[in-house]
């Protein structure tokens, strides 16, 4: 299985099937075969875009590995999502059923359901997700992944625009599902469904405008974000914490930053930093802060000159802190430029000060505003 992989890291796919074969022919019985062609499928299908290869081998493994492995059931469930996904919904029909009959007593069976019916979902097939995320809450009422199946309808009533009913059902999933270990999960995959609506919005209107961004109407996506961050920060004040929470302080900075709140998106930036500064999308939150202090200037919050203070300062603890990030030569440029025209001891040392620097800034505005 690596030996493939390897292979077609190189573009080499004609001895990759050479090898892919000889796992089909010579390792009949090999106790883990479902699993090499469930990661193989998934290296196809998530590294190399190749789909419908992608398809091919969780099709093989669904029709010949044991039923016993949840690999199998898995090679099955990613074979219906595949032609979901594809517009042939009779052939994901023919694989659903499969996956019902042959996986009937599966444990994961309810959250998988629930997981195609996302997909149905994002495909535009409202009145088909409703119907399995129903089928699951009917057919498995006591089980804890029909936390799932109610996640599900309210991300339904999200794109219906039912703002109301999916306040509703999250108020009843918090309330019902207090000490289900996939809370946050449930809770989270809402507010990315109404991430996506703002980002399917935005991604509308620039096609709209033939790829001239600038003719857009402003901030397209901006009243999804809002209802992202709703959730989201809703998650964070009434949910115990969960191995989930610092994508949860990410995604509120970005759907911040994205509505035009900056300061509140710096905030949260800040945050995700020092409490998770080893993590591997710490060195981005980092660049967003220097981002924001750019936009701060731009709206005039602070002066141009703070701004570039602030930027030294944010862009220094990059380099130090975070050196394999891809924008470092960049930044590095940035920072040799700006110290022929500036004096270092007039750098923020760290983002606390950054903030409390555009604090004082706001301050010494408001009072200039009052005195003229």
């Amino acid at each position: 299985m690596r030996m493939a992989i390897e292979y077609s890291k190189l573009d080499d796919e004609e001895n990759a099937d050479l090898v892919i074969e000889k796992l089909k022919n010579d390792y009949g019985d090999f106790p883990k075969k479902a699993q090499n062609f469930w990661k193989l499928g998934q290296f196809y299908r998530l590294d190399k875009d190749m789909y419908d290869k992608a398809a091919q081998l969780y099709g093989y493994a669904a029709d010949n590995c044991t039923k016993d492995d949840d690999e199998t059931m898995f090679c099955r469930i990613e074979l219906v999502k595949y032609y979901i996904r594809t517009g042939d919904l009779a052939k994901g029909d023919e694989q659903y059923n499969k996956l019902v009959t042959e996986f009937a007593e599966n444990q994961w069976l309810a959250s998988s359901i629930c997981f195609i019916g996302d997909t149905y979902l994002r495909a535009g097939e409202i009145d088909l997700a409703s119907l399995l995320y129903n089928k699951v809450a009917a057919t498995w009422p006591d089980d804890p992944q029909t936390i799932f199946a109610k996640a599900g309808l309210a991300k339904v009533a999200a794109q219906l625009g039912n703002d109301s009913e999916v306040s509703q059902i999250i108020d009843g999933i918090i309330a019902d599902y207090a000490d289900n270990p996939d809370i946050a999960d449930a809770i989270y995959g809402i507010g990315e469904h109404y991430w996506n609506m703002a980002l399917s919005e935005y991604q509308e209107a620039y096609a709209a405008t033939k790829g001239r961004g600038r003719l857009m109407s402003k901030n397209p996506g901006r009243n999804y974000y809002l209802k992202a961050q709703t959730v989201w920060e809703k998650s964070i004040r009434e949910l115990p914490v969960s191995s989930n929470i610092s994508m949860t302080y990410r995604m509120v900075a970005e759907a911040c930053r994205s509505s035009g709140q900056f300061e509140k998106a710096l905030q949260y930036y800040q945050a995700f930093i020092e409490n998770w500064p080893d993590d591997e999308a710490a060195g981005h939150c980092q660049f967003m802060t220097c981002s924001l202090y750019q936009s701060l200037g731009a709206q005039g919050n602070i002066s141009e000159s703070e701004a570039c203070k602030l930027l030294k300062g944010g862009y220094n603890d990059l380099v130090l802190n975070y050196p394999e990030n891809p924008q470092v030569r960049t930044v590095q440029a940035w920072i040799s430029n700006y110290e022929m025209k500036s004096k270092p001891d007039e750098v923020p040392q760290s983002l606390e000060e950054a903030v409390m620097l555009i604090e004082q800034y706001k301050q010494r505005r408001s009072k200039g505003a009052e005195n003229e």
